[in-house]
């Protein structure tokens, strides 16, 4: 695992060197969210704390939203980015980089090993 936190720690680096590029003033701020993985297949490896990183203008506005480091799987990283682009970071004095902490809702009480091959996806 230490080969994965060592490139979350470079891309976590670059990002905020490239976000912070050709602006007179950026502030820094953490942040965090909670999402549900709502896996109903049981997952060898249970979901990782996330970091995605995003821009919050003074309007309010979000840009540079990324993943800065994997839950280990990309419909969650999907999900925790659409949780950021929904969230209310309200609107700061200054652009800022916050840091936003993804703690993922992994319960494999009661998921199964695998789907019926017969299931129907949709209700008959």
């Amino acid at each position: 695992m230490g080969g994965n936190d060592d490139y979350a720690q470079t891309k976590r680096e670059e990002w905020l060197s490239e976000t912070a590029a050709g602006k007179d003033t950026i502030d820094r701020a953490e942040a965090e969210l909670t999402i549900d993985s709502n896996f109903k297949v049981c997952k060898d490896i249970p979901p990782a704390r996330g970091l995605i990183g995003v821009v919050v203008n003074p309007d309010g506005s979000k840009e540079a939203a990324e993943v800065l480091s994997s839950t280990g799987y990309d419909i969650l990283n999907r999900q925790a980015l659409d949780a950021v682009a929904y969230n209310d970071f309200g609107q700061p004095t200054a652009p800022t980089q916050y840091e936003v902490s993804i703690d993922v809702t992994y319960n494999p009480q009661g998921c199964v090993n695998e789907l019926p091959e017969n299931q129907s996806p949709v209700g008959e």
